[in-house]
């Protein structure tokens, strides 16, 4: 399951660098977990990006709901352990839609 996993982590990564941009990748060296974290812009609500991306058919989590206690980070939680490589162009195109509407 690690090789399905890191070769699904990697399209990913490679499908937001070609599209968004590497910069909207969070800086994660440990290639390990089920998730990618997308960085968003100073002022974008991740709450309502996830809201938005939801209306189009694209589950996101926003990381401000995993912060307690102190300013949390913006940005969203983007889980791939279920979601074949060949599936996931779709749902970044999606993603990208919504941010640009969000204005980025």
């Amino acid at each position: 399951m690690r090789l399905v996993y890191a070769a699904r982590r990697a399209a990913l990564t490679s499908l937001i660098a070609t599209r968004l941009g590497a910069n909207w990748l969070w800086r994660d060296e440990s290639n390990a977990g089920l998730h990618l974290v997308l960085s968003l812009p100073h002022g974008l609500d991740d709450v309502q990006v996830a809201q938005r991306a939801l209306e189009k058919g694209v589950l996101v989590r926003p990381l401000s709901r995993y912060y307690a206690g102190k300013e949390a980070e913006r940005g969203l939680l983007l889980g791939f352990a279920c979601v074949r490589e060949d599936e996931m162009l779709d749902p970044v195109e999606k993603l990208a839609e919504v941010l640009a509407r969000s204005g980025t």
